[in-house]
């Protein structure tokens, strides 16, 4: 757990220095949990069932006002993915640092 905690939540935490940021990984509660940082969604786990109808399009719109201005994006292939957050990301999100287990990026300027 230590080594975790070091190898990943330290420079998360160093590099995004707001206390909310998007996890978008399939292991985003327990990295929540570990470093301390606030879900700026109601999803527990960003899946597209999670979200629903309306929620990957609400989470766009909320990214879009900066309402989130910080994503952690790891892109996994499976059927459950968020695909239309995840193109948002990609294209309309500076990437800032890859930390391992996911890129950082922040709402462009």
């Amino acid at each position: 757990m230590k080594r975790v905690r070091s190898a990943f939540c330290i420079p998360l935490r160093r590099r995004a220095p707001e206390p909310s940021v998007f996890l978008l990984l399939p292991t985003a509660g327990f990295y929540y949990l570990l470093t301390g940082l606030r879900n700026p969604t109601p999803f527990d786990i960003p899946t597209a069932t999670s979200f629903g109808q309306a929620g990957q399009e609400e989470t766009i719109q909320a990214i879009r006002e900066e309402r989130i201005r910080w994503v952690c994006y790891w892109r996994w292939e499976w059927s459950l993915r968020p695909a239309r957050i995840e193109a948002f990301v990609e294209q309309e999100m500076e990437p800032v640092e890859n930390l391992g287990l996911c890129t950082l990026y922040r709402a462009r300027r």
